[in-house]
């Protein structure tokens, strides 16, 4: 293995060929920081897939971006602020011999436990109790802490704290989701259905018997239309368990 850090790495291998609207010389600051949006849909992420597929001279890792999970829906609140991960998969994939990754569900802001163990997600690491960064500064194996080196393969006390039965069923409900999103990525256009949405509101009656016939609240709808870039898109899912 080579001993390179994956910041020394993107410093010399991607930032020099990115666009100069890129802030090339904040890359600790954004390896720290605002560097989850890799994971998302905006530029920065296009970016970066187009030249990591250059580079690597692979053609799928853009379906590695948020936009195979949500499609065209606007992207902001979805995503972690900091990494998270299950230990126990971790643990298990290490005992395998299995690869250590970070699946992108596990970015998503409204996934709190891990579907196959059903115990909650950690962004802690449990020896030193530092969030992880995107991008390490120091030449370290996946699955292991980026600031003390630990191993995130260890169950903390937190993780096993009981949660409760309606935040299992809310989280299986989110997680089942999801995954149809997933499937019918490319399929359907979000813009549609807030477009529809909008006329039906705009018809009298149609608000009440649409909320009557799928259980939600009017208020709710006009969350979504009138906030739809923003507030809207955070509560999509931590609201619906509610109606």
């Amino acid at each position: 293995m080579h001993g390179v850090s994956p910041r020394a790495l993107a410093a010399q291998e991607v930032v020099p060929y990115l666009s100069d609207t890129y802030p090339k010389h904040h890359l600790a600051a954004f390896s720290r920081g605002t560097s989850m949006s890799l994971n998302g849909m905006g530029n920065v992420a296009k970016q970066w897939a187009a030249l990591l597929e250059r580079l690597t001279v692979r053609t799928d890792l853009h379906s590695l971006l948020l936009s195979e999970w949500i499609g065209d829906l606007a992207s902001r609140g979805h995503l972690r602020q900091v990494p998270a991960w299950c230990s126990r998969c971790y643990s298990e994939w290490t005992t395998q011999a299995l690869p250590l990754y970070q699946p992108l569900l596990w970015m998503l802001q409204v996934v709190r436990i891990c579907p196959r163990h059903q115990t909650r997600l950690q962004d802690r690491c449990p020896q030193c109790r530092k969030s992880q960064s995107v991008i390490a500064s120091k030449r370290v194996l996946a699955g292991y802490c980026t600031q003390c080196q630990t191993s995130l393969g260890m169950t903390s006390l937190l993780e096993e704290s009981q949660e409760s039965l309606e935040m299992m069923l809310w989280q299986q409900w989110v997680i089942q989701v999801l995954q149809e999103l997933h499937e019918a990525s490319g399929t359907f256009s979000w813009k549609g259905f807030f477009e529809n949405l909008a006329l039906c509101m705009r018809q009298r009656g149609s608000g009440s018997k649409l909320a009557q016939i799928t259980g939600f609240s009017r208020d709710l709808f006009y969350i979504w239309l009138g906030r739809k870039h923003t507030q809207g898109n955070r509560i999509l899912f931590s609201r619906l368990h509610l109606a």
